[in-house]
């Protein structure tokens, strides 16, 4: 392997004859601190590394010409853009973004993550390129924090450089023939790597983000927890001491217990007011979770409270004392979104997590009317109509289900009249029957229909009788018949179901759609190896889940094509909350844009789909109001 070390634009000619298939890294730091970061709005690039198979580079860009070096390191090996180039990395995106702080793009290259590739091949693994190095090459691994000085590239940085390098080349080398040989190349090449540009584009755009409007949430919040905490204590007998003051508040309370403590909280509830549960922790104390909370409703009349009040510093904790803190310079919360974070292939994402933002008003505290569209522009949230159903139609080829999505029946009602034999016939639980709004009403008011969700979702996810007895509250046995009843209806949805069963019995993993593998590990039993119940619940939830994933990352490289194709219409991609996308764009395409990504996401199935998949789209200038 030849090194070279660059250090200046004069020595660029080092690279001639430099390979148009590579492996690159970059390290970065803070611009202002110089201490290491992974920030990308305050980093720049301090060190780049590059490897062909033959020639190994480092680039020391320590002086303060780091734009101009870049560029014409980038200019000798991957002209236009990387038009002719295969780029090889581990987490691509991180590298990518980097490169885009010095003005470097290869966005028309052929992308090549091998971390993602190594998550295809088994999803159940760990995806860290040392931890690789460590698996596949038994290398030896330094920490970069040992290597790393803010003055001059040392001896001991520059061999971890070249290791990133070639690491990720080999590994690109090894993992593919594999991605061919288990037939997931295709969901790779077409599905993965044009995502990565899809997160790009969302980490490096972020959006907007109201601080003051926060802040008053977040002071309203801590108004009601204290007024809450106040009334809890009158519940339950605990005296309060106030204290007046000359602020606008005109009160202080001393609050005697700490009503965060769950181990003041399982003493008052479980000791001293005697209320019973057979939920326990993991320790085998009484727990105070929610759901052991929600078993004591009626016990006492605290218990209504304290889950209010749960929810009240849940939310305060999580969001509003959280938030103002990740908010860039620009006014912009950037989050960090992870496309190898769980098993099924879901998109997960931190600081914030956006997937666990609330989706409704909480006394009147709307976390979502503090992300805003950018000035001129107006937002838009897009989202499948009924996704998980309508793929598994497609799944399942359950032909009750296909016919009722196809004439409009609400899922919910048809469950609950399946299930609970509530006597309605077929068009009045049509969304179309004059009569729906007032059907609906009553068997919601009832319960049936909120019941009924666990066998519209629920069940589709492999939720079996215990479930079922947990959330009604009921017997095995009325369980059991409750089960009977749905599949007797659904009989196909039973049937793909026990063909799920038998090919993870049979192969120990079991493919979506789009060809994504889910694999399951066998435990040792008394009698031998055997899958384990949840191996069986989690095969179900992917044939769904992880397809639903898949289409969603499949539309939203769409929606990214058309926005190269339509530069005028200042479009964005922001985010993804949950199963929804939100794009921003100049107001005055608001419309055009709205309905034609909405043709995107329901194009995304073809002709050979058994349903259609609609799409629904909002339109607003904060994302509460989209």
């Amino acid at each position: 392997m030849k090194e070279v070390t660059i250090s200046s634009t004069d020595e660029v000619d080092k690279l001639d004859g430099f390979g148009d298939t590579f492996a690159f890294d970059v390290e970065t730091r803070d611009e202002d601190t110089k201490k290491l970061t992974a920030d990308w709005y305050n980093l720049e690039v301090f060190l780049l590394s590059l490897y062909d198979g033959e020639i190994s580079v480092v680039v020391d860009c320590y002086n303060d010409d780091t734009d101009e070096l870049l560029q014409a390191v980038f200019d000798q090996i991957a002209p236009n853009r990387g038009q002719a180039n295969t780029v090889i990395a581990h987490n691509i995106p991180f590298d990518i973004k980097a490169l885009h702080k010095h003005d470097v793009s290869l966005y028309n290259a052929d992308w090549f993550d091998t971390l993602i590739a190594h998550h295809l091949l088994d999803e159940r693994k760990k995806h860290g390129l040392k931890h690789l190095a460590k698996e596949y090459f038994d290398a030896d691994v330094v920490g970069l924090q040992d290597s790393y000085r803010q003055d001059k590239m040392s001896d001991t940085l520059e061999e971890y450089a070249r290791k990133d390098t070639v690491w990720p080349f080999r590994l690109a080398d090894r993992f593919w023939p594999k991605l061919c040989e288990e037939d997931l190349d295709t969901l790779f090449k077409k599905v993965e790597m044009p995502f990565q540009r899809v997160l790009v584009e969302m980490e490096e755009n972020g959006v907007k983000f109201n601080k003051e409007k926060a802040e008053r949430y977040r002071k309203k919040l801590s108004d009601q927890i204290t007024n809450m905490e106040v009334e809890m204590c009158d519940l339950v007998g605990i005296d309060v001491e106030e204290q007046f003051t000359l602020t606008d508040d005109g009160v202080n309370y001393v609050i005697p217990f700490n009503w965060a403590s769950n181990k003041q909280l399982r003493e008052l509830l479980y000791d001293e007011l005697e209320l019973e549960t057979d939920i326990e922790t993991d320790a085998g104390k009484k727990s105070v979770g929610e759901k052991a909370l929600k078993s004591l409703k009626g016990q006492h009349e605290v218990i209504d409270t304290l889950l209010e009040y749960k929810t009240a510093t849940q939310l305060k904790s999580n969001f509003f004392d959280v938030l103002p803190d990740l908010v860039d310079e620009d006014g912009r919360i950037r989050p960090a979104y992870k496309d190898f974070g769980a098993e099924t292939g879901r998109l997960s994402c931190a600081n914030p997590n956006m997937q666990n933002l609330p989706s409704d008003e909480w006394r009147g505290v709307e976390t979502r009317e503090c992300f805003e569209a950018s000035d001129g522009k107006k937002m838009i949230a897009v989202d499948y109509s009924g996704q998980e159903l309508r793929v598994a139609a497609q799944v399942t080829k359950d032909s009750q289900l296909i016919q009722n999505i196809k004439e409009g029946i609400d899922p919910h009602l048809m469950n609950a009249n399946t299930v609970f034999d509530l006597g309605l016939d077929r068009e009045q639980m049509k969304r179309s029957h004059p009569n729906y709004d007032k059907i609906k009403k009553k068997y919601k008011e009832s319960g049936e229909r909120g019941k009924a969700k666990i066998f519209t979702y629920g069940i589709l996810y492999g939720a079996q009788e215990y479930r079922i007895m947990n959330e009604f509250g009921c017997t095995e046995e009325e369980a059991k018949e409750y089960l009977e009843n749905y599949f007797d209806t659904f009989s196909g949805i039973k049937d793909r179901f026990d063909e799920i069963e038998k090919k993870v019995q049979k192969q120990g993993y079991i493919r979506t759609m789009y060809g994504r593998k889910r694999r399951f590990s066998k435990r040792d039993g008394k009698y031998g190896k055997y899958y384990p119940p949840a191996a069986f619940r989690q095969a179900k939830n992917h044939t769904i889940q992880g397809a639903s994933s898949d289409m969603m990352r499949v539309a939203l490289i769409k929606t990214l094509n058309y926005k190269h194709n339509n530069p005028e219409y200042g479009l964005d991609i922001l985010m993804t909350v949950h199963d929804e996308a939100v794009v921003e764009c100049n107001e005055q395409y608001a419309e055009k844009v709205a309905e034609d990504i909405e043709d995107i996401f329901a194009s995304v199935v073809g002709d050979s789909f058994v349903v259609d998949m609609p799409a629904h789209s909002d339109i607003g200038d904060t994302y509460a109001a989209a």
